[in-house]
């Protein structure tokens, strides 16, 4: 692999791993704790995390957009300001919602799988590929692999202000 693409996969894992961590603190039944019927659990969480990444891959895998215009550039600095707020953002896509709770080793093992994939994809790629079309996302439109790193990465750190939230519901 090209190693600023495995750097900035590197740095990819490593932000999952801080993710998992937290839910791995908590007991299964606070990791399945939800307030209401309407809001997510832990694992949902991930599990919403998860079904991102392998939907974006799986597009990436299928039809890459040709090119990136100012319109997805704009577009993807509001979607990273969006992220970065810490205020909650309706799901664009409702083949985001999680249909199923999995229990904490079947998100890991779920994850671990759509990583490996993600993996194999990068495998073959030059470095000049970190700024070429690669991913399409609902809201910003297509984007390079670097916009598609930096988007997974917010999403993780926009999803753990959401842990924080569902942990002080538990004390």
């Amino acid at each position: 692999m090209n190693p600023d693409i495995a750097k900035r996969f590197a740095d990819l894992e490593q932000s999952k791993t801080n993710f998992l961590a937290v839910l791995e603190r908590h007991t299964p039944e606070q990791q399945l704790f939800k307030l209401t019927p309407e809001t997510w659990c832990m694992t949902e969480v991930g599990q919403h995390l998860l079904q991102v990444e392998y939907n974006i891959l799986e597009a990436a895998k299928r039809n890459p957009p040709s090119k990136i215009g100012l319109f997805n550039r704009m577009m993807f600095w509001f979607l990273k300001q969006g992220l970065g707020s810490g205020g909650r953002i309706k799901t664009p896509s409702k083949a985001a919602i999680p249909s199923t709770i999995p229990t904490f080793e079947e998100l890991k093992t779920n994850w671990a799988s759509t990583r490996a994939n993600f993996k194999a994809y990068l495998e073959p790629l030059s470095g000049t590929a970190l700024n070429s079309p690669a991913m399409t996302h609902p809201i910003s439109g297509a984007l390079t692999l670097e916009m598609g790193f930096q988007f997974f990465e917010k999403h993780i750190v926009h999803h753990r202000i959401q842990l924080e939230r569902i942990q002080k519901t538990l004390t």
